[in-house]
């Protein structure tokens, strides 16, 4: 969807909770994103005349586009009209060929080419003739709606009604008189195919202070508007919902009212901002490591963590969870030390460090029996692009081992390809990793 090259991240959740610690950024922008997506319009069909009345000799050289910004990318169109036509303005008829021309589209003179075939049958007769336009320097700009183009020669020649068209295409032509327009006798069939598409492209950026969120969407960029549908919300309750033309704009709204931000194109893409206040939820696994059977009824007790010194602080909080409850902590780094009768925990309290400073956070809790111990670990491997958030499969994944003192990386552990929420096993330690996939970089 977008000429950036594609980012990479692997988040993995191990069960012996060692992540590595992000640095802090001191500003409050949440996040300063281009999106882009380009949506092929492409149609083919055929138009028909309706209602036709009042026929007249008439000679049709327009294109009608019903909606212009269907066709900000426009490659080529073609008409093939039954029978023999195909006219300069002069009246001179065009032979089968190439020929360049020059059309008046949003103000300006702009370069096209005609290439003319006609189709004959066993005796020789012209059965249709096709249009093939390809409109150079093609440049909708802030036009909207319904569009229509002159082109230098005529497309159709013959008994033309007042009427309208039915065409499943964006394009048909005719000759407009004010509001009416004449058609292609009813009984003249016009083959059309466009081949035309979109560029989509939209800027987010999200910031915050200690109250509000501020939230700006520009839909115009590089002088053309490009429209989105807007969804505010807070725990899957619609906030605000509104469409942005393709305008600058800027809300200001109370963090006590929305948690998310939806951006949707024109054609059904969404692109969801989660927005976490100073509270930011939590999800807590505790399990028996002998089975990985969930645990419920553990007490949680959370540290801060100097994510500097990485030295445990304070308490913040003292709970009890069932395997999946979600709980809110202030964006931070922290500790875990978890209890429960008959079960102490896998690891040290020091080796339990995570954060939710980027966002929601998982914490897996491995926890035994009193005095079983397992000599691997399993760790859930979770590669994702991280425009987006889309999952990813087929990652390699190279493990090195990492000196817990100098945080040195050391040799290779293991290689080995994972998909999304995959699990492997490995002696429990301090590690490294590299991923690799076609086309994305960590």
């Amino acid at each position: 969807m977008t000429n950036n090259r594609s980012v990479l991240l692997i988040s993995a959740v191990a069960l012996i909770l060692l992540a590595l610690v992000p640095a802090v950024s001191g500003l409050d922008v949440i996040y300063d994103e281009e999106l882009f997506e380009f949506i092929d319009t492409t149609k083919s069909g055929t138009q028909t005349s309706v209602g036709a009345m009042y026929p007249a000799s008439e000679n049709l050289n327009e294109i009608v586009f019903k909606d212009i910004t269907k066709a900000q990318v426009l490659d080529f169109l073609v008409y093939e009209v039954s029978g023999n036509h195909g006219k300069w303005l002069n009246g001179t008829k065009i032979e089968d060929g190439r020929y360049d021309f020059t059309y008046t589209f949003n103000g300006k003179e702009r370069p096209g080419t005609l290439y003319l075939n006609k189709k004959t049958d066993s005796s020789g007769k012209v059965t249709s003739t096709q249009f093939t336009i390809a409109l150079k320097d093609w440049d909708i700009g802030a036009l909207r709606g319904q569009q229509s183009i002159k082109m230098p020669f005529y497309l159709y020649s013959g008994s033309s009604p007042l009427g309208d068209v039915s065409t499943p295409t964006n394009t048909y032509i005719c000759r407009m008189i004010g509001s009416d327009l004449r058609i292609p006798d009813p009984l003249v069939e016009v083959k059309i195919t466009e081949k035309t598409g979109i560029m989509w492209k939209h800027h987010i950026r999200a910031s915050e202070d200690s109250t509000t969120y501020y939230i700006d969407i520009d839909g115009f960029i590089d002088g053309h508007k490009f429209t989105s549908e807007v969804v505010l919300s807070k725990n899957d309750e619609i906030f605000s919902k509104f469409t942005n033309p393709g305008d600058n704009i800027h809300r200001s709204i109370l963090k006590t009212e929305i948690n998310q931000v939806k951006l949707i194109s024109p054609y059904g893409t969404e692109y969801t901002y989660p927005l976490y206040g100073d509270d930011t939820p939590v999800e807590f696994r505790p399990f028996d490591i002998n089975g990985n059977v969930p645990l419920n009824g553990v007490q949680i007790t959370v540290y801060t963590c100097d994510p500097v010194t990485f030295e445990p602080g304070s308490v913040v909080d003292i709970f009890t969870v069932d395997y999946g409850d979600i709980k809110s902590l202030p964006r931070g780094y922290y500790y875990i030390e978890a209890s429960l009768n008959n079960y102490e925990q896998v690891y040290s309290i020091s080796d339990t460090r995570f954060s939710n400073v980027d966002g929601p956070a998982v914490a897996l809790i491995p926890m035994k029996r009193e005095g079983v111990i397992e000599p691997n670990q399993p760790i859930e491997f979770r590669p994702f692009d991280i425009n987006g958030n889309v999952p990813l499969n087929g990652v390699q994944i190279t493990v090195y081992t990492c000196d817990p003192v100098t945080f040195e990386p050391g040799s290779v552990v293991d290689i080995f390809t994972v998909d999304y929420g995959d699990i492997k096993s490995l002696p429990r330690g301090y590690y490294y990793i590299e991923a690799s996939l076609n086309n994305y970089e960590q």
